[in-house]
C-alpha cells in the first residue's frame, strides 16, 4: 500500500502496521490465557485467568481433614504455582508470536514504546514537513519507539 509515495517510507509503514497487527494478536491471545496447578496430594486445584485473578478453586473433600494452617499453606503454594504456570505460558506465547519478528516485547508491552511521539512523527511526515531522508529516519525511529524493533 502506498502511504507516502516514497517506496522506502511505504515499506517502513507496512512493516510498522504488520507489527501493530502482531501486537494486537498477542494482546488477544494473552487476554484469553488461563493456567492451573494442582497440589502435590491432588486435593487442591487452582485456575488463574490472564489477569492473575483466581478463576476457580476445586477442593477434594478429603482436604478438609487437614489442619487449617496446613490447608492454608497448601492453598497458598498451589496458587503460587498457578501464577508461575501463567507466567510461563505467557512467556511461551510471546516468544512464539514475536521470535521471528524481532519485536522487543518489553518496549512494546511495558510502556517504553511511545505511541504519541510516533504518531506525531507520522503526521509530520504526511504533511511533508521533512525531507524524504529525514522522513525515513523518523519512520525507523518511530517504529523502534513503538515496538522496540530496530531496523538496520
Amino acid at each position: 500500500m502506498s502511504f507516502f509515495g516514497i517506496p522506502e517510507l511505504d515499506a517502513n509503514m507496512d512493516g510498522l502496521l504488520n507489527m501493530v497487527d502482531q501486537l494486537e494478536t498477542i494482546q488477544q491471545r494473552m487476554n484469553d490465557l488461563t493456567a492451573g496447578a494442582t497440589s502435590e496430594d491432588e486435593y487442591i486445584t487452582v485456575t488463574v485467568d490472564a489477569k492473575g485473578q483466581v478463576a476457580a478453586i476445586e477442593l477434594n473433600p478429603r482436604v478438609m481433614r487437614k489442619a487449617s494452617e496446613d490447608l492454608a499453606e497448601e492453598l497458598r503454594e498451589t496458587i503460587n504455582r498457578a501464577h508461575a504456570a501463567l507466567a510461563e505460558r505467557s512467556q511461551e506465547l510471546m516468544s512464539e508470536l514475536t521470535g521471528a519478528a524481532g519485536i522487543d516485547l518489553d518496549a512494546a508491552l511495558n510502556g517504553t514504546g511511545n505511541v504519541r511521539e510516533a504518531a506525531e512523527e507520522l503526521i509530520r511526515i504526511g504533511r511533508g514537513d521533512v525531507t524524504p531522508e529525514q522522513a525515513n529516519a523518523a519512520m525507523r525511529d518511530a517504529t523502534h519507539r513503538v515496538t522496540g524493533f530496530k531496523q538496520p
